[in-house]
């Protein structure tokens, strides 16, 4: 378990997962292969495309789709701890 943050405690394996999510959307966001073709990188980059679209146009602020996807992003536009594990 890592602190981040103030209060938050995290587990290794959930903030590997993190880095996991943060590399596949960004992989997902610059990736010229269209949805409907099959991405030589990753089985995962359509699927993320289509989770783009949704967080985008999603307005719900705790869909179960997209809310943690957003936390996540969130966290990484914001922080500023240049040792961030997640980051």
């Amino acid at each position: 378990l890592i602190r981040l943050g103030a209060k938050r405690i995290v587990c290794t394996s959930t903030m590997q997962l993190g880095q996991e999510h943060l590399i596949l959307l960004h992989h997902a966001r610059k990736c010229p292969h269209a949805e409907d073709t099959i991405c030589p990188v990753t089985p995962h980059c359509a699927e993320t495309k289509r989770l783009w679209r949704h967080i985008a146009e999603c307005t719900h602020k705790k869909c179960p789709r997209c809310y943690s996807w957003r936390y996540l992003l969130t966290h990484y536009r914001e922080c500023k701890d240049g040792k961030c594990p997640i980051c």
